[in-house]
């Protein structure tokens, strides 16, 4: 199925809230379209009032877009399309009056700024030597902000998904921030628009009325608003309320007179633990996503890209960050990955017992990741409650399914699932350059 959005549909927006308004309903309605494939979108100049309303509807498309993770964006502003037939352009011909044309060099700085932030999104490929050129002249403006961020008081590539430990102090500077003097400075976090998300279009039982489409937003920051400078602290609200770990993604706005700049998206997850434990809780606060085989962001694959996982993928991810070259596939899928250490019978006085008697936890079974097969789902023991050294109803286990990574309890989950195996990880499977261990697509965890 393909569909085509013309941008002078909404020729009646004039206003910058009316615009954002009717560009996102008109995209959230085509974006639940069944099978659809493509999506176009034009803007028939001579139908808008003017170069800036032409400016403000292509600014809210490729906004809205560009948060949308599972979606390849192609942008064609130099491919000549012939003589414009349209009706509006019959009428200004037999008026001796120029057709006008969308140009995106005089495009403004707010449009321009989101397209830099973006560059790696956006492909074009007429005149590329052309766009190229465009997006170098727009990062010479020192008024488009650069944010950098400092852990511990040193600064890292902004290029990178960085790793922030629990209790080091961090911040975000605008490194140019003498180019914004007297400009209004506003900060915003990019969070999941919705806490779970299908990407098969599949029906099987789980996330069948979930978005087909991994979307994020934008959420303001507003204790953050009017500094250049911000500590950490003031970012806490944003990570996973109940740990305050996982993944974050931040972006500073300045604004001066009726110009608008936005800067790069700095992108870090807070963790805590070197174990097996410790590699999970950076992709804490990351939305459900059945199908995570999808996502693909650069070299990234699935929860590699820390956007998002399905209950097995998870798993699977603290494992490939310890450098095993374990491949995203469902629960059943991920048995050869493992090595059974008890089935549990039964829970007796609150403790969880095998064939041998009480189920032990060890600080070395938790460093290599001490899991719990139920079957169609997994989860991993959390931590050692009250350090017994034993499965117990008050155990932490830590699963994603239905929302964010949660830590519940083992007699929670036990509750649950009858049949439960306790494993850990094999031996095989270590990780090599010649084979990253891609996802397969569509697979994942079934409730």
């Amino acid at each position: 199925m393909f569909a085509t959005f013309d941008l002078d549909f909404l020729a009646s927006a004039t206003s910058a809230e009316a615009a954002h308004a009717q560009v996102e309903r008109m995209l959230e309605v085509i974006l639940k379209i069944p099978r659809l494939e493509a999506l176009s979108i034009a803007i028939s100049r001579p139908y808008l009032a003017s170069e800036a309303q032409a400016d403000l509807l292509l600014y809210e498309a490729l906004r809205y877009l560009t948060c949308v993770v599972n979606v390849d964006i192609h942008y064609e502003p130099f491919l000549g399309v012939g003589e414009d037939r349209s009706e509006k352009a019959k009428e200004l011909y037999h008026r001796r009056l120029q057709v006008p044309q969308y140009n995106i060099e005089a495009a403004p700085p707010l449009l321009r700024s989101l397209i830099l932030q973006n560059s790696t999104r956006i492909r074009v490929g007429a005149q590329r030597a052309r766009w190229e050129g465009l997006l170098n002249s727009w990062r010479k403006d020192a008024r488009v902000p650069i944010v950098v961020l400092s852990i511990d008081g040193r600064a890292v590539q902004n290029d990178e998904h960085s790793l922030v430990p629990a209790g080091t102090p961090f911040r975000l500077t605008i490194e140019n921030a003498k180019s914004l003097a007297g400009m209004e400075i506003r900060w915003k976090a990019v969070v999941p628009a919705n806490k779970e998300y299908n990407l098969t279009g599949r029906r099987q039982g789980f996330a069948e009325d979930a978005p087909r489409y991994l979307r994020y937003r934008d959420v303001p920051v507003e204790a953050a608003n009017g500094r250049t400078k911000i500590d950490g602290v003031l970012l806490m609200p944003f990570f996973d309320k109940r740990t305050g770990l996982g993944v974050l993604r931040i972006y500073g706005e300045a604004s001066g007179g009726n110009e608008t700049y936005v800067s790069n998206v700095v992108a870090f997850s807070r963790f805590q633990g070197d174990g097996y434990v410790g590699k999970l809780t950076e992709i804490f606060n990351l939305p459900y996503v059945y199908g995570s085989a999808f996502i693909r962001v650069g070299a990234s694959a699935s929860a590699d890209a820390r956007l998002g996982a399905d209950c097995s993928h998870f798993i699977i991810y603290g494992r490939r960050r310890e450098g095993w070259m374990v491949p995203y596939v469902n629960p059943k899928d991920l048995l050869p990955y493992l090595e059974e250490l008890e089935e549990v019978r039964g829970l007796r006085d609150g403790i969880a017992y095998g064939a041998q008697g009480p189920i032990p936890i060890t600080p070395e079974l938790l460093n290599r990741g001490l899991l719990l097969h139920f079957g169609n789902h997994i989860g991993a023991v959390y931590a050692d409650a009250n350090g017994r050294g034993v499965l117990q109803a008050e155990t932490p286990v830590v699963h994603q399914l239905g929302g964010c990574p949660e830590i519940t309890t083992f007699g929670a989950m036990a509750a649950k699932y009858k049949h439960i195996r306790v494993m850990t990880w094999g031996g095989c499977g270590r990780a090599t350059a010649e084979e990253p261990g891609l996802p397969r697509p569509g697979e994942g965890c079934i409730p």
